[in-house]
């Protein structure tokens, strides 16, 4: 879920009514931010079925999902709302011009935004979904996926691991995990049946909106049924950003020693860089085990130990080994220790 923590007013009681807490706020600005956890707003006007935004109701679903371990909550910015708050207020046609919401690069006037405004927006929305969920966010998806070149740097600076990112930034310093080169799917767009990526094994992102939640009724029956169209195609394993960022920006060092024709091969997996801005709580494999794959051309791995636990060895199909390692907790790194015996030459391995 990508979250946006704060609330801007557009300060025009004609268009709604907000309420803060338990308060009705009778005096508008526009440019006030709140928390959206305390924000309940209702339209004015509307032929919308359902014109109140209950973010407090949100919150407490949410959290309840995050507290049983169904979502990741990560970042979507702090407001979702342009940097340039006051030029937003000014502007008569600020409501129906939907480029106002690109957060951290001005769409509208094709202008950047200064480095240090974007460290205190994406700062304000860390510390709050951290407050909020108890997790810090590992993703950075930025509003209207609109960024500049300096973002992906500032981000990691910050603790982001991940980025869905949708233009490629070729990074000296400091690198990010970026999405760019994986294609995705939008709930709301038609896409041609594609059988070579199906084929491909390759990763795909799949990206639903509220809108589209809000389009389709019952939405967790519209959920469920497109994602079995993926499920269909052959896409078998559906996993989140926090997982994906859990493993490709693990770092993992292995080596093996032969003693008269036996060997060990020793296996170290560094999960430092995979959580977000927190401790080792928001890493996907503080809490969860982590399988590895074995290739030992030559070799058949008979036994495995893990800080002085013994891992169970599954032969798969393919021909490989699947060991998996116990949960993390506040460890960054786990070395696994396997004993191969030798199936022909000591050379093939």
């Amino acid at each position: 879920i990508m979250y946006v923590s704060g609330f801007v007013d557009a300060g025009d009681p004609k268009d709604g009514t907000l309420y803060v807490g338990r308060r009705r706020v009778e005096t508008r600005k526009c440019g006030s931010i709140y928390d959206v956890v305390r924000v309940r707003y209702v339209l004015r006007d509307s032929e919308s079925p359902d014109p109140v935004y209950d973010f407090p109701a949100e919150y407490r679903a949410l959290r309840l999902l995050a507290q049983a371990g169904r979502v990741d909550i990560e970042s979507h910015g702090y407001l979702h709302t342009t940097a340039y708050l006051a030029e937003w207020c000014r502007d008569p046609r600020a409501r129906d011009e939907y480029l106002w919401m690109s957060e951290l690069f001005d769409l509208l006037h094709h202008r950047p935004v200064p480095a240090a405004v974007q460290v205190r927006r994406l700062r304000a929305g860390i510390q709050r979904i951290q407050r909020w969920f108890g997790r810090s966010p590992t993703t950075l998806a930025p509003p209207l996926h609109a960024y500049g070149t300096e973002t992906p740097v500032l981000a990691r600076r910050l603790g982001f691991t991940l980025m869905h990112a949708l233009t490629l930034f070729d990074l000296s310093r400091s690198p990010i995990l970026e999405t760019s080169r994986l294609p995705t799917f939008w709930g709301n767009l038609i896409y041609p049946p594609d059988a070579q990526l199906d084929a491909s094994g390759a990763f795909i992102v799949i990206g639903l909106h509220d809108w589209d939640l809000y389009k389709h009724r019952p939405n967790l029956r519209w959920i469920h049924h497109y994602v079995a169209h993926f499920q269909r195609r052959g896409w078998r394993r559906i996993e989140t950003y926090r997982w994906f960022a859990g493993y490709f920006a693990a770092r993992v060092q292995a080596y093996v020693r032969f003693t008269r024709g036996s060997g060990r091969m020793f296996f170290t997996v560094d999960l430092s860089r995979t959580g977000g801005p927190g401790g080792p709580e928001s890493r996907e494999f503080a809490h969860r085990a982590m399988e590895w794959w074995l290739q030992t051309p030559g070799y058949t791995p008979i036994k495995a130990r893990v800080r002085g636990r013994s891992l169970p060895i599954v032969p798969t199909p393919d021909g490989r080994y699947r060991l998996t390692l116990p949960p993390f907790g506040s460890y960054d790194r786990q070395t696994v220790q396997v004993r191969l015996r030798p199936r022909g030459p000591a050379s093939a391995l």
